[in-house]
């Protein structure tokens, strides 16, 4: 068996000619002759290879348009379910009908959660603006980090072996900054506040953070009080010739270095260690389960038959005390032995 097969036949997917001549003499017909540059792409990639469901675009167009794709850009006005839960979704290859059809029979069966995506159905916007564009599915705080540093970033997290080209790599990236404005404020605020503090020897604020330079240290409130410490920091110039912060750290050798560091991969740094936060929140939460390990985002837990897995979703959606605003939304699943859902 050919190894694409589980991605294309394994997957329901036919071919809906007579044969490849019938193929090309469709394509030739609607299309004309295309130039050496585009690629055949499907324009649902969970439907067939089938009049109505093909066109022609570039090499960029096609690598963003695969079903491990993600939004570049999220409003809740436009979907029935939460932000992570729309993400899992269209990683595993579902379409934005297909989540919608998805909701309706959540509410018509009743499932967990099914009054909030009631309300949510009721005052959607079902026409999705044009201009919202797709990434390919990684960590939300990878992807945050990665569009901060441009293109090196893209390159580094292997753009150029997936088959996009040098040249397609920018219009990528500014893309995504355009569709996420509030996310690149956010990283700048962020870079201004570490220089200010730096620079100044004192204390500064932006989006609930506060950050503190004393006795040869970087501090970083969260939300939750914690603190991320970072050792001897000083303002220094970039290969650019620009200012950038440095600290000391384990570097890329694996040996104490000066390490480079600026807005966007603190926002990383920061995202990171709040969802650990909220983590540790919901674990407290569920002190009184069995927790054997936890694994990223999930927790495993050993379990009596009996126990409701609603009710454990239920106490580990529960949002802390100093994130107040935030919505969260937990899915489990019962199995004899620990596995990916």
């Amino acid at each position: 068996m050919n190894r694409g097969y589980k991605n294309y036949g394994g997957r329901g997917i036919k071919f809906g000619f007579r044969s490849v001549t019938d193929a090309g003499l469709y394509l030739i017909k609607k299309f004309g002759l295309p130039s050496k540059e585009m690629e055949l792409d499907r324009i649902d990639t969970n439907g067939d290879y089938a009049p109505g469901n093909l066109q022609f675009c570039t090499h960029l167009q096609n690598c963003i348009n695969q079903r491990r794709n993600v939004l570049s850009e999220f409003k809740q006005e436009y979907w029935p379910y939460s932000r992570p839960v729309v993400t899992r979704m269209l990683s595993n290859g579902l379409s934005r009908e297909q989540i919608i059809e998805n909701a309706r029979k959540a509410v018509l069966e009743k499932r967990k959660h099914w009054k909030i995506i009631d309300a949510r159905l009721d005052f959607m916007t079902f026409s999705m603006p044009a201009h919202i564009t797709v990434l390919r599915y990684r960590g939300t705080s990878s992807i945050t980090a990665d569009m901060g540093g441009g293109t090196g970033a893209l390159k580094n997290m292997g753009a150029l072996d997936m088959g996009l080209k040098e040249e397609e790599l920018q219009p990528l990236v500014t893309a995504w900054r355009n569709s996420n404005p509030n996310i690149v404020k956010f990283w700048w605020a962020v870079d201004h506040a570490v220089m200010k503090a730096i620079t100044d020897r004192t204390t500064t604020e932006t989006h609930g953070l506060t950050f503190t330079c004393r006795s040869g240290m970087l501090f970083i409130t969260l939300p939750s009080g914690r603190k991320l410490a970072y050792v001897k920091p000083r303002i220094g110039l970039n290969q650019f010739g620009g200012e950038s912060v440095t600290y000391e750290g384990i570097g890329a050798t694996k040996k104490w270095d000066r390490i480079e560091s600026y807005g966007p991969k603190f926002v990383e740094n920061i995202v990171q260690a709040i969802s650990r936060d909220i983590l540790c929140y919901a674990m407290k939460t569920l002190r009184h389960c069995s927790i054997v390990m936890h694994i990223h985002d999930e927790l495993v837990i050993e379990a009596n038959p009996r126990m409701s897995l609603d009710a454990v979703c239920e106490q580990m959606g529960r949002t802390p005390p100093w994130a107040e605003g935030l919505i969260l939304e937990a899915a489990g699943y019962i199995t004899h032995f620990y596995k990916k859902d």
